[in-house]
This record gives structure tokens, sequence and C-alpha cells, in this order.
């Protein structure tokens, strides 16, 4: 019937994360949802191609959107599919016979792994299909996801056959597992894939071995009008290089600070400048100059663009993530974007960039470290977020053979020199106890995720699962999609240093001067361990704002101007004072 054609051609769509009602595309679909004309007039007028229904009722809450034909969200809301929360059925309803598409699965640890792999076990069972998306994954975990789609459908096969068949070390590569496969189909085909040659690149790789050396190669950059950036490990080493940079002469309109832990309002502001000076569209008067100290976020979702790059050592699979942010776009000598670099290559009024060298900055390699502070001692703070110290040993000495990142043609060398087997032979000795540790620490995610997984052959009973938590929120910090071994919480930053009942809008009370949403974007996330050491509200004015705010339940509240241990700065994040 044409009702049932309009259905099928008008699915429903939902975007599905816990700031998905800041985003104004989807309100706008949201606005129209229950209105097709609306709906068709709005896309039209905005020259939007999405011509989808967005039902409210899905979009009410993360849980019902994966009822949604269409949903796109974080990981997290697959997950907790696998997990005993409230409304899980629901939620694995949600997926039933659906195509799940999961990006960048090596960057799960193993807690997120074991509960991927139970949700893929459960999808399977329910008829779905699954596409897993990755860069680096190295062979070992894509011959556990192989013989866990097998698993779990309880074929019988030979263990040696499925490990014969995924043990291509062509890179890019599709790897096609079928379950239930009819005699004479292999359960296991994987298939090379031509690279395309615009794509491929080999990136010099050079190193430094002090701060210093960090900052004089940077403040050369600036001065040669280049854009640069530099990936720290840690907020603390970034704030640090921050204020060297400062130190050292460069302006301060000309530095940039992007790090986690600054207001949601302050990181939009942030992460729009950084895409002004560094993004694809960035011309070379915006880029001129510009210098960006960054941590892990500038690696994981920005379509960013450097002239220059330094990044502290860390696994070689974050090398090549953040890698890729340097020279990724066709620019000409000044550094202006070229848009048909076919055509303009043929010009000979457009040179180009001189080629890129990726600046590592690490210890002195050697193959027999004196003692287990061979990381450390360059980098005091990065041990505790690294602590495989074999396998950053393994990423320096891999790079110092190669001395460059030949892309994609090296890519399964690269992971395969510091993530195999063989490879954790090769650690030296020194190293062992801290790379020990680190496994041990990894058994104990695992252990910790299956704990508290549900037992899919035992059903819905106290056997597949003796503890189901009622309340979503409240146990996030007892059972969630991430393994937190120091806890984190969330705190709203308040604007004023006088509490009064004279308020009359939300943007008097928190840090963000806005009227929509101003508790969210007034709010930080940081350690519980970090959060307890922040100043406390005068007794009865957090109760008083929890009463008149329903969006400040399960969040810490925080006043700077009363904090002498602690202060927020606009430009630099939450700052501990020494």
């Amino acid at each position: 019937s044409s009702a049932s054609t309009e259905s099928t051609s008008t699915p429903s769509l939902v975007l599905a994360h816990g700031s998905k009602n800041m985003n104004d595309t989807f309100q706008r679909l949201l606005a129209n949802a229950n209105d097709d004309k609306n709906t068709q007039k709005g896309s039209e007028e905005t020259g939007d191609s999405i011509n989808s229904q967005c039902h409210a009722w899905f979009a009410s809450s993360n849980k019902r959107a994966l009822l949604a034909d269409i949903g796109v969200g974080t990981i997290d809301q697959a997950l907790m599919a696998a997990l005993p929360k409230k409304h899980q059925p629901l939620r694995l309803f949600g997926l039933h016979h659906k195509v799940l598409i999961f990006d960048e699965v090596h960057s799960a640890d193993s807690y997120m792994f074991e509960l991927l792999q139970s949700l893929l076990q459960v999808h399977l069972h329910q008829g779905g299909h699954a596409i897993l998306l990755t860069a680096t994954l190295s062979l070992d975990k894509r011959e556990a996801l192989a013989k866990l789609w097998l698993d779990a459908e309880q074929l019988e096969y030979s263990t040696e056959a499925v490990e014969d068949k995924t043990q291509c070390d062509h890179f890019p590569l599709a790897t096609q597992v079928i379950a239930g496969a009819s005699d004479g189909v292999d359960l296991v085909n994987e298939v090379a894939i031509t690279s395309p040659e615009r794509v491929a690149r080999c990136l010099a790789v050079d190193f430094i071995h002090a701060p210093t050396d960090a900052v004089i190669y940077l403040v050369t950059a600036a001065q040669n009008q280049q854009c640069g950036v530099w990936v720290r490990n840690t907020v603390a080493d970034a704030i640090n290089a921050y204020d060297d940079l400062l130190a050292a002469g460069i302006a301060s309109d000309n530095i940039l600070l992007f790090h986690s832990r600054f207001a949601l309002v302050d990181r939009k502001r942030i992460e729009n400048e950084v895409l002004a000076c560094f993004g694809k569209h960035s011309t070379a008067k915006q880029r001129a100059g510009k210098i960006l100290i960054a941590t892990q976020v500038f690696q994981e979702s920005l379509d960013a663009d450097a002239d220059v790059m330094i990044s502290d050592l860390c696994p070689i699979d974050y090398i090549i993530q953040r890698a890729g942010r340097l020279h990724r776009h066709q620019r000409d000598a000044s550094g202006n974007r070229v848009v048909n670099a076919k055509a303009q290559n043929n010009d000979l009024q457009h040179s180009v960039r001189p080629k890129p060298t990726l600046m590592i900055l690490a210890p002195e390699f050697t193959e027999t470290p004196i003692d287990d502070k061979w990381y450390s001692n360059v980098f005091a703070k990065s041990q505790y977020v690294y602590q495989h110290t074999g396998q950053l040993w393994l990423t320096m000495r891999i790079l110092m053979q190669q001395r460059c990142l030949d892309l994609p043609k090296d890519a399964r060398l690269l992971i395969e020199s510091v993530y195999s087997n063989k490879a954790q032979e090769l650690i030296p000795e020194v190293l062992q106890a801290a790379s020990k540790a680190d496994v041990s620490q990894q058994n104990r995610k695992k252990y910790s995720a299956k704990d508290m997984l549900i037992d899919w052959q035992k059903g819905y009973s106290k056997e597949s699962q003796s503890r189901w938590f009622s309340n979503e929120t409240t146990a996030n910090s007892e059972v969630g999609t991430r393994y937190q071994e120091m806890p984190t919480c969330e705190v709203v930053i308040l604007n004023t240093a006088t509490l009064t009942d004279s308020w009359l809008s939300a943007a008097e009370i928190f840090y963000a001067d806005s009227s929509d949403f101003a508790i969210e974007l007034s709010t930080l996330k940081i350690s519980e361990k970090m959060a307890d050491k922040l100043a406390k509200l005068p007794d009865g004015v957090q109760e008083q704002l929890k009463t008149r705010y329903r969006g400040l339940n399960y969040k810490r509240l925080w006043m700077p101007s009363s904090d002498t241990k602690f202060l927020y700065d606009t430009n630099k994040g939450l700052i501990e004072l020494a």
C-alpha cells in the first residue's frame, strides 16, 4: 500500500548520546517529526539531503532510540544491552535483526572488548549482523572476534583452520565471517583491498629528547609562519607546555590549549577555534604562526591539519592516529588548501609544502635500559597513562628501525612489532615488571567485565546474573560500559560567590552565560579524587540548587571564587595550584 511504501522510504532516524539535545540538526528534525509536510519543506529550505522522520517517542530516551530504524550514537548505548541494567531487554530488542556498525574497534580496552564480544554473541543469536571498522587491530584480536562469531553459533569447526584463515597481513583488509554457512562455503574469507594511491604516504620520523627542545622547535615553526601541534599524554604536561611557550615569547593569541578538563562551553569554543586555524577550510592567514597544545582529544575526531607536529612517545597505534593530522590536507607552500590537487600539481605556480617529519619526544633509545625508569625519567606523569613500558619501548624500537611511517604498506608490520606475542619476548628484562603489571591490569579489567555480564545461556534468572541494577544513573559507578580504575564525576561550575534568591535565570548562576543548556555547558568531567579536593559549597546551598534545577542530580557543584587550591581559567581549564 502507499502507506507501507511511505513507511519504508522514510525511516525513523535518531541520535543517541548524552549531548544530543544540543545538536541543532537533530533538534530541527525532531521539531518537524510529526508534520510530514513541514519535514519535507524544511529539508528543501535547508538543502539537507535527509528526508527521514524522527519520532519524538524514539528520541525521548536513549533506550528507546535503539528501536528506531536508524540510530547514530556512542558505542555505550549498544553495550548497555549486555549489562544487567534496568530496561536492558528493551535495548536488546531494539537491536534485534539489525546491522550493527562499530567504528574504532581497536580503541576498546580489555574491559570494553569483553562487553563487545558478549553483545556480538547474543546479537548473532537474534539473527543480526555486524560490521566492525578498525585501522590498527592486532592479529590476535581479529582472530578472537572471528572465533567468537562462530562459537556463538556453536558450530563444529577446526580451530587451526580458522587461525590459518585469519593470518593475512595485508592492509587494508576485509575479513568476512559467516556463521551457519552451508556446505562448501568458507566460514572465514579474507580479501585484500587495494588502497587508493592518494591516501598512501611515507612520513619521516625523528626524535627529540627534552621538552625544551620541543619548545624551541615550535617557536621556530611559529616564526616561520607555520602552524604546529604538540600532542601531550597528560593534561598536566599540556598545561606546562602551554606556559613554557608563553614564556618563550609566543603571543597568547597564537597559542591554543585543548584538553578534556574544560567546561563544555569552553571546550566547544576551543574546538571551533582549532578547526578555524587547523581545519580543512583554514587559510594561510588563519594558520600562520598558530601553535596548538593538545592531549588525546585532538587525535580522536577532529579533521585538523598541522604543518609541523610533535608527539609525546605513546603506543604505536596512537602514534599512527596522531600522524594522520600532519599534512592531512593538500596545501600549497603558503598553507592555502589546494582543492583540485591533480590539476594544481601540473601548475608550476603552485608549489606544495615541504615534506613533513613527525617529531617524537622520547627518552634516548637503548637496547639495554639501565632500570625500569627508562620512560618515567622523561614522562613522570605519562607513566600512569601508558603503564605498559615494554610496548612503548617496542614502539620506539620499530620506529628507530624504520625511521618512517610508510602507510598503508607497513601498517601491519608496525602494529605486530608492538602487540604480537613474539614482540613481547623482545622486551628488556628491566621493563618486564611494569609490562607484566599492565598485563595483570588488563586481565583484571577482563574479569571485571565477565563478572558484570549476563550469562545468555541461562536466560533471565538469578543464575544468569545475581545483580540487577534498577537505577541506571546511580549504577554507573558500579556497572558501566567503561572500566573506571579512577572513578569520574561531573562538576558544574557556578558563576558567582553571592548566593541569593534574586537570581532571575540560570545564566546568572552557572558559569556558561547561556539561556539554553546552561547546566550542561557549565559542566566538566574530572576524577572523583580531584573532585573531592574542590572547595565545598556552604551548607544547604547545594541542596537548594538541586531542588531548583533537576539537571543537577548526580552532579557536584563548585564555585571557583571560594577555592584556594584550584582555579578555573577560560584558556587553561581546571588548574590545581601548587
